[in-house]
């Protein structure tokens, strides 16, 4: 089975978590990490702000694998309004990172702009350790808005502010309150960290739910903000040595197929609930009870994702339809196919000028390299 011969960081997507799970760890994994621990992969997991910006979240990340006590850099923690320092990490999970040590980046969602945005930073040499284009040898986006989402648009942002009182104003509404109430409560941050101690002085409940004096609802400094299409062209074409890697995009989306064990679910209750009248006096009304809510439960986790996924998908045309062109040259057309999340067109690439090659279902950039794999024998 072959394996990277140098480490692969794994960044997680908004709302998403590292080695730190919640509810005090008991919750499932975001990683494949039993999959990955049986491939014998060269895995290393960071923990970054659930709905930072891609800076703030490339620093977490580079201070994680290189160690240190993250700093978010004094002018854009000044030009956003918070704490230019955060949490300090003694021990490396990568400490001999280097040109001669590089890593491979995988991000999921907008783990992937993280990871273009981590690269950038290490090519501009912006934490002061002599770091460029060689410490990345490539970027795996996985469902990555490359190019934004217009779900941005559809929570409620316009123009890049945040119209009060839409759902995206509710969402940031309750980051800030539960940042609050972490404060306040430290023992909270074992059922879900948000991982954002820039943002953790804040003034008053009030400034959390009025969005005119909110500094978090008010900054730009948010994950949502950067997925804006118009924003991320804009960075896009910033851009720089991104033809000295390789960029991996694989792109997503939703597809019909047989509900069978939906169907085997609704089978089964049909089954309880005939057994149920046929057999009302002689088998236990409790285990019957009990059997009829276990199915229902499952059939209705299974129906959630079929039915939420679609709803999700048909919102997100709709915005798009009646939306306004966020940026000259913004096709409707393109923009409309999405997998409840990220418009498709996003995920194929960044636009950038670098060259692109189409694979399958990926879009990869050219590098000319040696192989990056070594076989482990299994």
């Amino acid at each position: 089975m072959a394996r990277t011969r140098h480490p692969v960081v794994l960044i997680h997507g908004v709302f998403g978590y590292g080695r730190s799970r919640p509810f005090w760890n008991r919750w499932q994994p975001y990683w494949p990490e039993r999959e990955l621990q049986a491939m014998h992969a060269r895995c290393l997991v960071v923990d970054v702000g659930a709905l930072s910006s891609d800076h703030d979240r490339a620093c977490e990340a580079f201070f994680q694998l290189f160690g240190g006590r993250v700093d978010y850099g004094d002018d854009h923690a000044a030009r956003h309004g918070h704490a230019r320092f955060g949490e300090t990490f003694d021990t490396a999970l990568h400490p001999q990172w280097s040109a001669e040590n590089p890593v491979h980046l995988v991000g999921h969602s907008v783990g992937a702009t993280t990871a273009i945005e981590l690269y950038q930073l290490i090519c501009t040499d912006a934490f002061g350790v002599g770091s460029d284009h060689r410490w990345v040898r490539s970027i795996v986006s996985i469902a990555g808005p490359l190019s934004g989402t217009t779900l941005t648009h559809f929570f409620g942002l316009h123009e890049a502010t945040m119209v009060p009182w839409t759902l995206g104003h509710a969402i940031g509404a309750s980051l800030s309150l539960w940042l609050r109430l972490q404060r306040l409560c430290p023992w909270l941050k074992g059922v879900y960290d948000f991982r954002m101690p820039q943002w953790e002085p804040l003034t008053s409940f009030r400034d959390i739910l009025m969005p005119t004096t909110s500094r978090v609802l008010m900054s730009p400094d948010l994950a949502v903000y950067d997925i804006l299409p118009a924003r991320r062209q804009a960075r896009n074409k910033q851009l720089v040595d991104m033809e000295k890697l390789f960029l991996v995009s694989v792109v997503t989306a939703s597809s019909a197929t047989t509900p069978v064990i939906e169907l085997a679910l609704v089978t089964a209750i049909v089954g309880v609930l005939v057994s149920a009248l046929l057999l009302w006096s002689v088998l236990d009304r409790r285990d019957l009870a009990s059997s009829a809510a276990a199915l229902s439960f499952v059939l209705w986790l299974r129906l959630r994702k079929r039915i939420f996924l679609p709803i999700m998908q048909w919102r997100m045309r709709r915005c798009v339809r009646g939306m306004h062109k966020p940026y000259a040259g913004f096709e409707r057309s393109e923009w409309e196919a999405n997998d409840g999340a990220v418009n498709l067109c996003s995920m194929a690439g960044t636009g950038g000028s670098a060259r692109e090659k189409a694979v399958g279902g990926c879009r990869c950039l050219q590098h000319d390299d040696d192989s990056d794999s070594e076989d482990t024998g299994k």
